[in-house]
């Protein structure tokens, strides 16, 4: 196990683009008061990357200079879930506080440099992506890069009483985007008496191919088959094969390199038919034990269910679409007496076809 997460990191740092020689920056490093890429930079001290000015709903009227890092000035502002990351805002000479310039609008600036392609050769242009999250108080109000807007605020009401602490914004940011220097803009809006803003990077899953097909449940045998188009697919037991032989349940990895030089991986869970357990009797006396009465599963991956109790005279006392609920022995909020009950169970998993099950259990108290 430590091995495949081992393996999956790798992938991750390959096949979103972060080799040290494409330089694409991770995007952590995009975060708001950071002074590096694992530390916050002091509550009082200036952003050493961001820079904000100030404006109206337009344009900024102010010079640009390194936003300040405040954290959290107010209660209602939630504390960054990233370690590597805290709130900012312009240098009002009072931390957030800017009652004496009334409703204003942020412009926050962000330099960005990015290689002609990523780790594949891709051009820059067409494979990069920035995902971010966005806090303000009161409002993201706009997100672009180069002048290419990627995001303007749409929701209904005056955006300046937005609550935007509350609110995340979390933007895909990929037009725009040139090799060299790129200009990341965020656009807020505030409102006295406090302003702030918050930028979180959230990083690039590794895009997944299916080279090893769906996932698969299998209605009879006892071995499958899982293959590959290249013969140097690194599996999940660390082997090398075109093909491997699997005989037990489970999600099976496997990676390999393409003609780009390009780590792809797929994941393919794959499960050997449903096995199940169906008692003959319970005893639901509030004693917790044995006090529901259900059906037990190797898993839980139907693609239809139904159960159904029925008592000696043939009336339903109990059903139930949802594999993980049981029958407490009550019909209508009435305790059922001791006795034989019928059962009825029909079930269908993966491409198997309906499967249906049926006997008798006792009900004791």
């Amino acid at each position: 196990m430590k091995m495949y997460y081992q393996h999956l990191f790798y992938l991750l740092f390959l096949c979103s683009g972060l080799s040290l020689s494409a330089q694409v920056p991770h995007a952590s490093e995009i975060n708001t008061g950071i002074r590096s890429r694992d530390n916050t930079a002091p509550v009082g001290s200036l952003d050493p990357k961001w820079v904000v000015a100030y404006g109206d709903s337009i344009k900024p009227n102010t010079a640009f200079e390194p936003a300040k890092v405040v954290g959290t000035c107010d209660v209602s502002w939630s504390s960054p879930p990233s370690f590597n990351a805290n709130w900012i805002t312009y240098d009002f000479g009072k931390d957030c506080e800017h009652l004496a310039f009334g409703c204003i609008d942020l412009y926050f600036r962000r330099e960005i440099v990015l290689p002609a392609t990523d780790e594949c050769g891709v051009p820059i242009q067409q494979s990069y992506c920035l995902n971010m999250d966005f806090r303000a108080d009161n409002n993201i109000y706009a997100v672009s890069v180069n002048g290419v807007m990627n995001y303007r605020h749409s929701a209904p009401g005056d955006p300046y009483k937005y609550n935007g602490t509350k609110n995340t914004v979390r933007v895909n940011i990929c037009n725009g985007w040139a090799p060299g220097s790129n200009t990341l803009m965020v656009h807020t809006k505030s409102c006295p008496t406090l302003a702030g803003f918050l930028a979180e990077g959230v990083p690039e899953p590794v895009r997944p191919t299916t080279f090893l097909g769906k996932d698969t449940v299998l209605c009879s045998g006892s071995t499958f088959v899982l293959k590959s188009p290249w013969d140097n697919t690194l599996w999940f037991d660390e082997t090398t094969a075109k093909a491997k032989t699997i005989s037990k349940d489970g999600n099976y990895w496997a990676s390999y390199r393409d003609l780009d030089g390009c780590i792809v991986t797929d994941t393919i869970a794959v499960r050997f038919g449903l096995k199940s357990f169906i008692p003959n009797a319970f005893s639901p006396n509030g004693d917790n034990s044995n006090d529901c009465f259900t059906p037990f599963f190797s898993h839980l991956d139907f693609v239809s269910y139904e159960f159904r109790i029925f008592d000696r005279l043939g009336n339903q006392v109990f059903t139930s679409n949802d594999p993980q609920v049981c029958w407490d022995g009550y019909s209508r909020e009435k305790p059922c007496a001791e006795g034989i009950y019928v059962y009825a169970l029909i079930f269908q998993t993966g491409e198997c076809e309906s499967t249906v099950l049926k006997g008798d259990l006792t009900l004791m108290r």
